[in-house]
């Protein structure tokens, strides 16, 4: 008897905060931090899960497009974030992983996350890895920029997807299986493009400060009923 599909590595598209706060009449700031909060109540459903990847996208290259006093109490939030969590995150011995660019973040959150990252190296059982000024069109050019400078002649020989993907962020951690992108939104948002090839999407009405345990449940029963492929196509069955 076959075992249920359980996903070794979930993606979460964190969508929903403005829409939680403006429908209770509140600043889109408050959203974001009742996003915060929900991350910190999740973190240790998301650890015992049995799960080993958990990648969560927390902030756009495209989100600079946002008000300046948004883009700065989000900026705020995501320090006070790596803070209080630091202790959180070591105490459950995951290690942690950011992905993304430097340019533009402030420096002493760059400094925090980078801190965290060397704290936590020697952990393997659990990877936490967040998104924060993350695009996937721009880790590619990133990617390909170091793949090109990082030898002396062009061999596109060498350019293969193996290759090529050791310059990736995400070189560390293996494809995605399941990625979550609550609030009823169904796009991907420009987010992990390249490492979703073959995952299985599951979008959910819940706004993300409201996901519960619950949720997260529901996504992996729905992972669990999917009959992965891989692009092999249907297999017929002798009756």
């Amino acid at each position: 008897m076959n075992s249920r599909p359980f996903p070794v590595h979930v993606a979460i598209i964190l969508d929903g905060n403005g829409r939680w706060a403006q429908r209770r009449g509140l600043p889109r700031l408050a959203g974001h931090r009742a996003g915060a909060r929900a991350l910190r109540k999740n973190f240790k459903i998301f650890r015992q899960s049995g799960i080993r990847y958990l990648s969560l996208f927390g902030f756009s290259t495209e989100n600079w497009r946002r008000s300046s006093d948004e883009v700065q109490g989000l900026m705020r939030i995501f320090l006070n974030a790596a803070q209080r969590n630091a202790r959180e995150i070591l105490d459950a011995r995951a290690r942690f992983h950011w992905i993304g660019s430097d340019d533009g973040l402030p420096a002493v959150l760059v400094r925090r996350l980078r801190q965290l990252e060397e704290k936590t190296k020697g952990e393997d059982d659990f990877h936490l890895i967040l998104a924060l000024n993350y695009g996937g069109r721009d880790e590619v050019v990133r990617a390909a920029r170091k793949m090109a400078e990082s030898t002396s002649s062009v061999d596109f020989a060498q350019w293969t997807w193996e290759n090529f993907s050791r310059y990736l962020d995400t070189r560390h951690v293996p494809d995605i299986d399941l990625v979550i992108r609550t609030s009823g939104e169904q796009r991907l948002s420009n987010f992990m493009l390249l490492q979703m090839a073959y995952a299985e999407i599951f979008f959910t009405p819940t706004l993300w400060p409201d996901f519960t345990g619950e949720t997260f449940q529901l996504a992996l029963d729905f992972y669990a009923s999917r009959d992965r492929r891989w692009g092999g196509g249907l297999i017929s069955k002798e009756t």
